[in-house]
């Protein structure tokens, strides 16, 4: 018969709230304490031996999750040349200060096309009051002519920042560096999951990478995961992490 003891209870605890409240180091500090007890009253009582760790494990996260802002870089010009320098001049900017913040940067969509507009050509001759008097022929109305103006290159940029305490700072640059209209975050969830996935069984890998090592040196080998608790998980920032506390069971040597 397994005994449960009311660590356990303290772990759950703070798995509940870990990501906002607990850091990894501070989860793994009170979970050896609480948890070594409990292995120690467990071996005594039942015989099995066991090992237990705490582990981390990152992943990183795609640009298009979490808090993201997207702006329009364009250029305009004469010629769609000169267009488009003016549009790659302005995105090396936009680079530049992303890479300042510690922002990722996506580049979405491009393009490039002439700008046009209505012109209405002279009115044409008989349509105003005749010269003997009497009343005045109707007006036709003239058809407008498009006319080429400048050539415009345009492109949508995603910036991902890292730290949302910077983002204003980051607005303030954009807007300094003539990139206007940066829309507001959009926190995206489900994106997230992949890269929580990837996390924990990094997390896993490290704990059973530990415990070997542990294992070892006592002349014993690592066997199944008797308990895995998880202490923190977090997808703030450019990467997913997560914390884990495992219970592996220890065999002999064959």
């Amino acid at each position: 018969m397994r005994l449960i003891i009311p660590a356990a209870l303290i772990l759950a605890a703070l798995a509940t709230g870990a990501s906002a409240q607990v850091s990894g180091a501070t989860a793994g500090i009170v979970a050896a304490g609480a948890e070594g007890l409990g292995q120690g009253l467990g071996a005594g009582i039942t015989g099995t031996a066991s090992v237990f760790v705490t582990a981390t494990g990152n992943a990183s996260l795609p640009i298009s999750s979490g808090d993201t802002y997207l702006a329009t870089i364009e250029g305009k010009a004469p010629t769609a040349m000169e267009a488009a320098r003016l549009r790659d001049q302005r995105l090396e900017a936009a680079r530049a200060i992303a890479q300042r913040f510690h922002a990722g940067v996506e580049v979405d969509a491009s393009g490039i096309w002439r700008e046009t507009a209505k012109v209405a050509p002279p009115r044409p001759a008989g349509s105003g009051p005749p010269s003997g008097g009497g009343a005045a022929k109707p007006a036709i109305p003239p058809a407008a002519d498009e006319v080429g103006r400048d050539f415009i290159a345009r492109t949508t940029v995603r910036f991902a920042p890292s730290d949302s305490r910077q983002d204003p700072a980051l607005l303030d640059a954009l807007d300094a560096a003539g990139i206007v209209g940066a829309s507001a975050p959009s926190p995206s969830q489900g994106a997230d999951d992949a890269a929580t996935d990837m996390a924990g069984q990094k997390a896993i890998a490290e704990a059973r990478r530990q415990a070997t090592v542990l294992a070892s040196a006592a002349g014993r080998q690592v066997g199944e995961a008797q308990r895995i608790l998880l202490l923190l998980k977090n997808t703030k920032g450019a990467e997913a992490t997560v914390t884990v506390a495992v219970r592996f069971a220890l065999t002999p040597v064959k």
